[in-house]
């Protein structure tokens, strides 16, 4: 196989997994979250992401200290 064409089958299969990402997003919502757009969804991960942090990074430091 040449370069190109070893470019344009990875360009392929990273489109097709683009493709299949978009179709999983919103199927794999729960239905509260399902009529979010992607910035909503991004906004709400990231509060997440921080509360969780927020929450478990004390005990795990005071574990490690002990």
């Amino acid at each position: 196989m040449s370069v190109d064409e070893n470019k344009i089958a990875i360009q392929h299969v990273e489109d097709f997994d683009k493709v299949q990402d978009a179709q999983h997003d919103s199927e794999d919502l729960p239905g509260s979250l399902r009529g979010l757009n992607q910035q909503e969804l991004a906004t709400l991960g990231k509060w997440t992401t921080l509360k969780l942090d927020c929450i478990i990074m004390p005990a795990l430091t005071i574990l490690y200290i002990l």
